[in-house]
């Protein structure tokens, strides 16, 4: 029914621009030509994949029971299916830093894997946050994942006041930092 919504923007001569969170999984052709159908440049799809790492998806359950291996070779073929379409759609794809078993080294290797697979993307980073009521949130001991406030002077658009996971039995909070700083140079660009 994504589609059916697009499709009546276009026939209602709508000439603003959208933004939509998109699950790339979830992503199909017929809803990208209908996006194109809009015109050059007018929806921005943001894709929360927050990581590739097969590791990662695993411990936080990003499609119940499905295979991680799976999970991130779907979500790259997906992706590449947006680079057919050239500028005309505007993208985004968004990861998370300090989840469970992620490293620095893996968070780098997150950023390297959105740049290859949609070069044209803008690719930002947001800290772990264990949400009421989530499965993490509800593992968070299991896991030996420590919350905290940390500052990082450049990562304004992050609330001092909101504790965030700051280590974890593969993450300093040194290596929090670090990670913080790489987010903080993809906003930049």
């Amino acid at each position: 029914h994504a589609i059916g919504v697009i499709d009546a923007l276009r026939l209602g001569d709508y000439r603003g621009t959208i933004s939509l969170q998109v699950r790339p999984e979830k992503l199909t052709r017929s809803f990208l030509e209908a996006v194109a159908a809009l015109g050059p440049r007018r929806v921005r799809l943001k894709f929360g994949v927050q990581t590739a790492v097969p590791a990662e998806l695993e411990v936080i359950d990003r499609i119940v029971g499905a295979d991680p291996e799976r999970v991130a070779s779907q979500v790259s073929r997906k992706l590449k299916l947006v680079q057919e379409y050239g500028s005309d759609i505007i993208s985004e794809i968004s990861l998370i830093f300090g989840l469970p078993r992620q490293t620095v080294s893996s968070f780098e290797q997150n950023i390297a894997w959105c740049r290859s697979t949609l070069p044209a993307a803008k690719v930002v980073a947001f800290p772990l946050m264990l949400l009421r009521g989530t499965s993490l949130q509800h593992r968070a001991k299991e896991l030996d994942l420590v919350e905290g406030i940390v500052e990082h002077p450049c990562l304004g658009r992050i609330q001092n006041f909101i504790p965030h996971v700051v280590s974890s039995p593969t993450m300093t909070t040194a290596d929090w930092r670090v990670m913080a700083g790489l987010a903080a140079e993809l906003q930049n660009k």
